[in-house]
């Protein structure tokens, strides 16, 4: 089994403010505002673009041509607010950006039982392996939407396609019965599994809501990752695969 997770709002919680009012959405929001001015705020915020990767941004707010140049420039006005923010502490005395419990259990455990594991995101490698090292995490691959951007159709979530691509360019097998994705966001990361024909694991912290929507094939259900941890460690360091996620599984 292999397992792509997912970064903003499954692994960290980049969406809160840091310590000086800053998060992905601040960050996001100050990028389009400068780069195409307060009208296009207005119309990134009615749209709900907060969850959106760079470059589906600007084909919104570019009347549907995407620029390179203007994805370029988007990507580095939020890098320049949200960069130095990383490692910042908060009055709680919490590092920004927080990690979810159990997170680091969670990934050291699969380094541990050697199970393949990635990243597949549509921020930004720099913010994320810095993130990493801030926590003292080992360093993960990375497959973004950097690495997105430079690809000739420049796929997106929930584009099956993207999955592969990942797969293929981070050395992980690419076969959708062993491959678990993982992440907070059911239409963008729940669609990406679901076309792919991967299980998806849906991060829903405790407290949240479960919408009653119908569920891709292949889906389970958590709200702390100390579970999966959990389920990794019960597992002795066998070799882990997706009949070992069916107690997770909704019936």
């Amino acid at each position: 089994m292999s397992i792509i997770l997912d970064f903003d709002g499954s692994l960290f919680n980049t969406f809160l403010p840091s310590p000086n009012g800053i998060g992905v959405k601040e960050a996001y929001e100050v990028a389009v505002s400068q780069c195409f001015g307060s009208k296009a705020l207005s119309i990134y915020r009615e749209k709900g673009l907060q969850n959106r990767g760079p470059s589906e941004v600007v084909r919104w707010l570019n009347g549907g041509q995407l620029s390179v140049e203007l994805t370029k420039e988007l990507v580095q006005i939020k890098l320049d607010c949200m960069m130095s923010e990383i490692g910042k502490i908060g009055k709680d005395g919490r590092i920004w950006p927080p990690i979810f419990p159990g997170v680091a259990e969670f990934l050291n455990r699969l380094n541990e039982v050697q199970v393949p594991w990635a990243i597949l995101s549509s921020g930004h490698r720099e913010f994320i392996l810095k993130t990493f090292a801030v926590w003292g995490l080992l360093e993960p691959k990375v497959f973004s939407d950097d690495e997105a951007s430079r690809l000739p159709e420049y796929p997106v979530k929930p584009n099956p396609v993207l999955l592969e691509m990942a797969c293929q360019e981070l050395g992980i097998p690419f076969e959708p019965n062993e491959l678990v994705y993982i992440g907070d966001d059911l239409v963008k990361d729940g669609g990406l599994a679901g076309n792919a024909g991967a299980h998806f694991g849906w991060f829903l912290p405790k407290g949240a809501k479960v919408p009653k929507v119908e569920l891709p094939a292949k889906t389970f259900i958590f709200e702390d990752w100390r579970i999966l941890a959990d389920l990794l460690k019960r597992n002795n360091g066998e070799p882990f695969e997706s009949a070992h996620l069916a107690s997770l599984f909704r019936k």
